[in-house]
């Protein structure tokens, strides 16, 4: 993932000036897990088509907040459509649960947020590859972007999932969008890092990483 220069600068203040804000009490008690997961996720977005209205198209690898519609910040929405991969095609990651729940991940993915406050509803369908065939499930929950509007490069992400066509589970879900930043050659052999437990640690593989946590309830 490639930022121009006034766009890292950004985001290395953002991360200085947004750290109290990441640790506040409020963010961790929605960090906190109320209850043992079903399973847990590790998924790579490997593709996203942003369009913010007003203000047309916009790069979502250097511009993924839409700030190149000068004209109309705060105003409209951000409309995407995202496709993430995690334990297949090259890519780390995956499902870790029960055997009937576990394996390789797809998730193809839309949001429309708002640009007042840069959150907003997001669905989405869940394809697995267990050992014993293919899982699919819904999703359907609010993404909220307004910390990386804050220079803090995080997005969480929590609401509901169920399985489909036969698989007969679900409950909630809650996650968290890390986006790599750019941190210097001396803290990451690429130069970007993701920001996690409130310190910056080396990207694994330069794309925006979710962590998510299924709960069957």
């Amino acid at each position: 993932m490639k930022r121009n220069s006034a766009t890292s600068v950004s985001w290395k203040a953002g991360l200085v000036g947004g750290l109290l804000l990441a640790l506040s009490p409020a963010f961790a008690v929605a960090q906190q897990v109320q209850q043992v997961p079903y399973a847990t996720g590790v998924v790579y977005e490997i593709r996203e088509d942003i369009a913010c209205h007003p203000g047309g198209a916009v790069n979502p690898m250097a511009d993924p907040m839409c700030f190149a519609a000068a004209a109309s910040d705060g105003f409209g929405t951000r409309i995407a459509d995202a496709m993430l991969e995690g334990g297949q095609n090259g890519f780390p990651g995956g499902v870790l649960g029960p055997p009937e729940f576990s394996g390789a991940i797809s998730v193809e993915a839309s949001s429309i947020l708002s640009r007042v406050d840069w959150t907003g509803p997001a669905h989405g369908k869940i394809v697995l590859q267990t050992a014993n065939g293919t899982v699919v499930a819904n999703m359907a929950g609010q993404l909220d972007l307004s910390l990386a509007g804050k220079g803090i490069p995080l997005a969480p992400i929590s609401g509901k999932w169920h399985g489909i066509k036969g698989f007969n589970v679900g409950g909630s879900f809650s996650g968290v969008f890390e986006i790599p930043f750019p941190c210097g050659e001396e803290a990451s052999p690429n130069g970007y890092c993701y920001f996690e437990n409130g310190q910056p640690v080396p990207v694994d593989v330069p794309f925006v990483k979710l962590m998510v946590a299924f709960y069957n309830n």
